[in-house]
């Protein structure tokens, strides 16, 4: 654990898991021969991140990847993670975009120090979910964008708690942009400084 894979450019049609405390280095995010893609057409998931950092200093490190076409979502958060940097990295045209796809997905319990550099969400339903039972502590999103979706970036409350308002917190979104998002760019059930 700790070390760098190394990816290089091409397209893979498989979906990844990445369960193991390392940078996941990609050759680059474009849509070109010389970047690295994952194209899990008919698959439900293209990046599942499941492991944690150390330490603000000894992250998850993803960079430099397209992800897109998933069936479901392209990058998905389904376990408890903190200590995570996702950057250079591109999402699109997850589902169909109109009933079914997320270009990010927050599913995991709880999430905490995560980082969003770089990134670009476009043509999915929703660019970034958080969901209802999800608690994100410490959320960084910078120099990115989310545009051209049905929604931009979506962080929902359970209706069956009265008590997870404050279950996203300590949230700073500086030099990105969210434009030509069809419903909502920004949407907020619940938030905390």
């Amino acid at each position: 654990e700790g070390g760098t894979v190394n990816v290089a450019a091409g397209t893979y049609a498989e979906s990844v898991m990445l369960n193991k405390r390392l940078t996941l280095d990609g050759a680059g995010d474009g849509n070109t021969a010389a970047d690295t893609i994952l194209d899990p057409t008919n698959l439900t998931t293209g990046l599942t991140v499941a492991a944690s950092g150390l330490d603000a200093t000894n992250r998850v490190v993803v960079r430099d990847l397209r992800v897109r076409n998933a069936d479901v979502q392209d990058i998905f958060f389904d376990s408890t993670v903190s200590f995570v940097t996702l950057e250079n990295l591109t999402a699109v045209e997850a589902g169909d975009g109109i009933l079914t796809g997320i270009g990010l997905r927050l599913s995991s319990p709880s999430i905490s120090d995560l980082r969003l550099s770089n990134l670009e969400l476009r043509n999915n339903l929703n660019a970034m979910r958080v969901g209802e039972q999800t608690s994100v502590n410490g959320l960084l999103i910078e120099d990115s964008t989310f545009a051209d979706n049905v929604f931009g970036m979506t962080v929902y409350a359970s209706n069956l708690v009265t008590d997870n308002e404050t279950d996203f917190t300590n949230v700073t979104i500086e030099d990105s942009v969210f434009s030509n998002n069809t419903q909502k760019g920004l949407y907020f059930e619940k938030i905390n400084n």
